[in-house]
């Protein structure tokens, strides 16, 4: 991927925030509730250490997690960015 986002792989342009989130197995997807299966109504910017108080699915707390260990492990976590 380039610095804009472009896959030449698959010319789609990707945000760059994309790249910390690990992507769902086609198993993953299939296996998803079907509350799951609608755009999102609202968005929220919150701390990482606050977001897991927001969060519904165990899904979303994992990729939660796995947020804040890649921050973590990149020198890029603030000190409101602590995995719990």
């Amino acid at each position: 991927m380039t610095d804009d986002g472009y896959e030449a792989e698959t010319g789609f342009i990707f945000h760059p925030a994309a790249s910390i989130f690990p992507m769902m197995s086609e198993e993953e997807i299939d296996n998803l509730a079907a509350e799951m299966r609608v755009e999102v109504m609202r968005a929220l910017w919150v701390p990482s250490a606050d977001a897991a108080k927001q969060l519904a699915y165990s899904n979303e707390r994992k990729v939660l997690r796995e947020a804040q260990e890649y921050l973590k492990a990149n020198g890029l976590a603030s000190s409101n960015d602590s995995a719990s």
